[in-house]
């Protein structure tokens, strides 16, 4: 018997939906494996913090490999990219990357500030 597996599509359109993306990987391993699509553009202001997708949001949960697709379509991210470590290790837009693939994404933003709570 074969098991398929639920196939899910997310949008992903702000700052916050990447960081709910990281939240959701991080803490349910069925958004693990997801395919997430970038609708739009997105600009990152100086007051916005991304949390990197397939790290984890607090110290009760370990790095989840993120073994999905996240298809920026073209779009791309611009403004100031300030990135919130989830340990001296994860840091990066995308940190924990295993079997999955990050296509079709433009990065074009100002390196800001890393927020790094281990230190």
């Amino acid at each position: 018997m074969e098991v398929v597996q639920e196939v899910r599509e997310v949008s992903v359109a702000s700052s916050k939906t990447v960081t709910a993306v990281n939240m959701n990987v991080s803490e349910d391993l069925k958004y693990a494996a997801c395919h997430y699509v970038m609708t739009s553009d997105i600009v990152l202001s100086a007051d916005d913090v991304v949390y990197p997708v397939g790290g984890h949001t607090n110290y009760m949960f370990y790095d989840r490999q993120f073994s999905g697709t996240f298809d920026g379509q073209g779009h791309q991210f611009t403004g100031v990219l300030n990135l919130r470590a989830t340990n001296h290790e994860s840091i990066g837009l995308f940190s924990n990357v295993t079997y999955g693939r990050i296509l079709n994404l433009h990065l074009n933003a100002t390196a800001g500030d890393i927020y790094d709570p281990s230190y």
